[in-house]
């Protein structure tokens, strides 16, 4: 079975965006926390918050919500890649550059 040619880059967009969030997630769970924190200091340092999260929600804290974000990322980044390639292909056939 042949895999239209065009859809390879689209898939590849998703799996490499499904991959890119899911190892930079936990910095960006931390990132969250921190900012949502506001005046009430719930974490005092980066290692506090990675410590006490760790402590009361295991490890898969670290990855709560990451279904909904890649859902969001995998269309994005396979319409990203799709498009580059297509556009490349388009100049590369023009002679533009």
């Amino acid at each position: 079975m042949q895999v239209i040619p065009s859809l390879k880059p689209f898939v590849s967009g998703m799996i490499a965006g499904s991959f890119a969030t899911t190892v930079t997630y936990p910095f960006d769970l931390l990132r969250t926390r921190f900012a949502l924190q506001g005046t009430n200091k719930v974490y005092n340092s980066l290692s506090h918050a990675v410590l006490d999260i760790a402590e009361k929600e295991g490890i898969g804290g670290f990855y709560r919500g990451l279904g909904s974000s890649i859902t969001q990322i995998m269309p994005y980044m396979g319409l990203m890649f799709f498009s580059y390639e297509g556009l490349y292909s388009l100049i590369q056939r023009l002679k533009v550059f």
